[in-house]
């Protein structure tokens, strides 16, 4: 045990375990990486070594990595004297090794006692790592292949009955471990001691299912689709992943070349499967590509209609002059990237779109379709809708394997097409104001093509289409999504949103196999939608009326579903983010442009027709599939939810 735990690894090791790391970033390398780091004296190195050790067991498929992840992680919390996590990661170690297991944790105990440090707290907390990790562990090292059941949903009450018959299974959802009524008490704030948000998570993660005892019994139709597997998550997410990083390189070596001062750094994740909010099949991905232009000076203009200013849009006015533009961007300047109107220099959005970003897209999928696999049977095609860009991946079972170097498997339903719209995002600046709990928000805000042919029915026809951009405030929604993730009333309104979703695209999907139109609830509106009014539901119950109860997904969707049904009554869905006041009840100090007569709102339904037709078939659904009772609507609370939205909603000019 003492040179598990006590041997330190040489400078020369280190060196070259961080190499290997940098040069390629695959499993292998940040295992060995991390096993490294965390057999060193440093706190920091050790530290760091735990969070690539734990990204590693949480997302690998290799039995021997997840095996020897928990060890080093066990020895990492050791050398930290954190002990009690320590012990926690032994508990899940011994589902595979129970006698190392046994030595691993009379030698932690006995340093504990001649240390002095007592952790008993710390060894009896942690059900839900225990939970998951235990239930991983167990099954990664069965001798069948075929992919192992999902662990059933959780529920606070144990004796609750699940909705679905105990034959079945769950749904192939993530853990949700038993939360104590203690929980419900405790503040937002504290919840969220220790987790990160926002703009410190750029990675997808895996959707979550809450359910509460009062739900017991009640699934509306469609929701025993909402989930999918582990295994079929890991492999979408794992092969998308691989390619667009391979992507990126070659787009970053293309810009380089052909582009002086176009520079590509990274992907910001986001959408639904980075919210964790993706639902029946892993098949749909969002990132941003983040671009800067190296040396170039401008600044944001807002855009106008009748004198007015329109929030969120803007125009970027170059202040370089001509000549400068000219000299140092050339070959920009030559696709018309820079554009002069009224003896102004702006940035071309369509221009950086079709004429620079596209073209590098195209021109990298062979050399992309080379490197990822040699498989005939993997192809990436590319289309086009402003202001998106979106690659679709197409792959047998056998390239699929390939890609995400798994073992051949016994067939599984997994998703062989898999969609990933791309927006182009130039940073302008870093929230670095804007508070929650405390803790600085750090959102950085980023200006999107948001051009649209002039002909489109979508276009703002005030705005120049050439030159508009539009300040996107995704890292704001993405906080939100984050702690709604981690605290316990918002987890039932979270799930509650998946639940809708499922059911609208189940029910989209239904009629068109049967070849009849699908009412006009499901055609209308867009997943977009639904998360802004879920976002206005976390406003009202969970911080401008904190009183109100929202104790299971039933009720959580309840509201949603009648909030959605204001929204149609009202016809208008101001923007969450745009002059919208009441987020400071949210964000402190939120820079939220003023609500006067300088400035519109912006209404999110503006394009949305057939609203009062999409009204009636909602209500139809909420007595029938969605099993939402009417007489709810007599609730106080309820009630005081509507009535500040429709305040909300009353104040300003549209757009």
């Amino acid at each position: 045990m003492d040179d598990l735990f006590q041997k330190s690894v040489s400078s020369a090791t280190l060196r070259n375990a961080r190499s290997s790391y940098e040069e390629s970033g695959d499993e292998e390398s940040r295992f060995y990486y991390g096993s490294c780091l965390v057999r060193t004296e440093s706190d920091a190195n050790i530290n760091r070594g735990i969070s690539l050790l734990k990204d590693v067991y949480s997302s690998t498929l290799n039995n021997v990595i997840l095996r020897n992840s928990i060890e080093y992680i066990v020895v990492g919390y050791f050398r930290l004297k954190e002990y009690g996590e320590a012990l926690r990661y032994v508990e899940i170690y011994s589902s595979i090794n129970p006698y190392m297991a046994r030595e691993m944790k009379s030698y932690i105990n006995a340093k504990r006692i001649t240390t002095g440090i007592v952790t008993g707290a710390a060894i009896l907390g942690g059900a839900a790592l225990l939970g998951f990790g235990i239930y991983k562990l167990a099954k990664a090292f069965t001798t069948d292949s075929e992919e192992p059941p999902q662990p059933a949903i959780s529920w606070n009450d144990n004796q609750g009955a699940l909705p679905w018959d105990d034959n079945q299974g769950a749904t192939g959802g993530p853990i949700i471990n038993e939360v104590s009524s203690s929980d419900e008490e405790e503040s937002v704030c504290d919840q969220l001691t220790g987790v990160k948000l926002g703009s410190e998570i750029n990675q997808w993660q895996q959707p979550i299912t809450k359910y509460s005892n009062i739900d017991s019994g009640w699934l509306p139709t469609h929701a025993d689709k909402m989930d999918f597997g582990r295994r079929e998550w890991d492999r979408a997410h794992k092969a998308v992943t691989k390619v667009l990083n391979i992507l990126r390189e070659e787009l970053t070596n293309q810009a380089k070349d052909l582009y002086k001062g176009l520079r590509i750094d990274s992907y910001i994740l986001q959408g639904s499967s980075r919210d964790g909010l993706k639902v029946i099949a892993p098949d749909e991905f969002d990132i941003g590509i983040e671009f800067h232009i190296d040396g170039v000076h401008f600044e944001k203009c807002p855009v106008l209609k009748n004198g007015r200013e329109v929030p969120g849009f803007c125009y970027l006015k170059v202040t370089d002059s001509k000549s400068t533009v000219q000299r140092k961007w050339e070959q920009l300047w030559k696709k018309e990237v820079f554009i002069i109107d009224d003896d102004e220099i702006y940035l071309s959005s369509k221009a950086l779109h079709l004429k620079v970003f596209q073209s590098l897209i195209d021109k990298s999928f062979p050399q992309v379709k080379q490197r990822v696999t040699e498989n005939e049977d993997f192809t990436i095609s590319r289309k086009s809708k402003a202001p998106a860009i979106t690659i679709t991946i197409e792959m047998s079972d056998a390239a699929y394997n390939d890609i995400v170097k798994e073992a051949k498997r016994k067939p599984q339903k997994y998703a062989n097409k898999i969609g990933v719209d791309i927006i182009l995002a130039l940073r302008v600046e870093t929230d670095r104001e804007t508070e929650f709990c405390g803790r600085k928000v750090n959102a950085p805000v980023h200006a999107i093509c948001k051009w649209k042919e002039e002909e489109s029915a979508k276009a703002l026809h005030f705005a120049d289409q050439e030159k508009n951009w539009l300040l996107n405030s995704v890292a704001y929604e993405r906080f939100i999504f984050d702690v709604a993730r981690n605290v316990t009333k918002q987890q039932y309104i979270f799930t509650a949103l998946r639940i809708l979703k499922t059911y609208l695209t189940k029910v989209k999907e239904d009629h068109i196999d049967r070849k009849s139109p699908p009412p006009q609830i499901c055609t209308v509106l867009q997943s977009y939608h639904l998360k802004q009014i879920t976002c206005y539901l976390i406003l009202y119950t969970c911080y401008k009326y904190k009183h109100i109860t929202i104790d299971g997904t039933q009720k959580a969707l309840t509201y949603l579903v009648c909030l959605l049904e204001k929204c149609l009554e009202l016809e208008k869905l101001p923007h969450f983010f745009y002059s919208n006041p009441s987020i400071v009840q949210m964000f402190d100090d939120y820079p939220a442009a003023p609500c006067n007569d300088q400035t519109y709102r912006y209404d999110m339904l503006m394009f949305v027709v057939s609203k009062k037709e999409a009204l009636e078939s909602l209500r139809k659904m909420m007595n029938g599939d969605l099993q939402l009772c009417r007489r709810s609507r007599q609730e106080l609370d309820l009630n005081l939810v509507l009535a500040a939205f429709e305040d909300d909603v009353s104040y300003g000019d549209y757009i």
